[in-house]
């Protein structure tokens, strides 16, 4: 049933759907979106490496551990995801709404 479903996904609702909305309802090009896709996937990849990497460097299997560990998969991902997406306009526009939510 999980491999069915994924495949019946890959093989129809990650193409289909972004096609038949860029085509019908956004007017722009399906390429930019899958592009975009890719990048994100590459990103998120190399955020997961290294706190992979440095989680298991940590040993033990207590609750201090568990806390340590949580830390690292909250902050070096993050710290990663603001290096590469500081330059981006969505960036720039959450930012700005979370500075004026905090003021």
């Amino acid at each position: 049933i999980v491999i069915g479903t994924f495949l019946s996904t890959m093989f129809v609702c990650f193409w289909i759907e972004p096609y038949m909305l860029y085509k019908h309802g956004l007017d722009g090009n399906v390429k930019d979106y899958f592009k975009r896709y890719i990048i994100n996937t590459i990103i998120t990849i190399i955020a997961y490496i290294p706190t992979n990497l440095i989680n298991k460097l940590i040993i033990g299997n207590n609750i201090s551990i568990f806390t340590i560990r949580a830390i690292i998969c909250l902050v070096v991902p993050n710290i990663i995801f603001i290096v590469f997406y500081c330059k981006s306009d969505e960036f720039h526009y959450y930012f700005n709404l979370l500075k004026m939510k905090l003021n």
